[in-house]
């Protein structure tokens, strides 16, 4: 997992326009690197990972990566290397596709399940439980609500397959931009809607919505 992160910053960072922090999540979320153009500074960080202890605050983690791009310019994109499963945060997955709408983040999923299970036991896929069906869920809505996708590798070939098809996917995108005859109340969520017109076989992914900003500058 390690070497396939290191690859897919090496392809995504552009040192000329792009930057990447990294966070890790156990007990509580740390921002191992903050956002830099530096990277051979992220392959550091990831490097010295130790293993992973304690329990899982992943919905927490994601509000706080959320929150710590809010402010920063362009084009916010989190991507989450996990199993999805969580233990211990006090957020809702409510109050994490908030967060991420919010701040107007794209969130693609690595899921790790079906991964480590074959690395573990030689199974390619891992017996479901309550906990592991709930964090699929979870991973999938905020994934599908924010325009980003979900992958579910089963060893390294697919996993670095994964990390490749993210890094095409964050290149190979339009931004498309409309004034609303009504702008809504602030703070309230607008939905929206993106087809492609005599299209066939197309798949789309947009964000599913927004909130009108609670300040306005006119």
């Amino acid at each position: 997992e390690k070497d396939a992160a290191i690859r897919f910053f090496k392809q995504v960072i552009r040192p000329e326009k792009d930057q990447a922090a990294l966070f890790s999540v156990a007990t509580i979320t740390r921002l191992e690197q903050p956002l830099t153009k530096n990277v051979s500074q992220l392959v550091s960080a990831i490097e010295n990972f130790t293993n992973p202890e304690g329990a899982t605050a992943l919905l927490d983690g994601i509000i706080k990566a959320a929150n710590y791009l809010r402010d920063y310019q362009g084009r916010r994109v989190i991507v989450i290397v996990s199993d999805g499963e969580d233990t211990l945060s006090d957020s809702s997955l409510e109050d994490v596709v908030k967060a991420i709408q919010s701040a107007n983040c794209q969130v693609y999923v690595v899921k790790t399940t079906d991964f480590e299970n074959l690395k573990i036991t030689g199974n390619r896929t891992a017996t479901s439980t309550t906990r592991a069906l709930t964090a699929e869920r979870r991973m999938q809505e905020i994934s599908q609500q924010t325009g980003g996708a979900v992958y579910s590798p089963i060893d390294e070939d697919e996993l670095n397959k994964a990390f490749t098809r993210i890094s095409a996917e964050l290149s190979e995108q339009y931004i498309l931009s409309y004034y609303p005859e009504n702008t809504g109340e602030r703070g309230q969520f607008r939905e929206i809607s993106l087809k492609v017109k005599n299209k066939q076989n197309v798949t789309v992914r947009s964000r599913k919505g927004y909130y009108v900003p609670k300040s306005v500058i006119r």
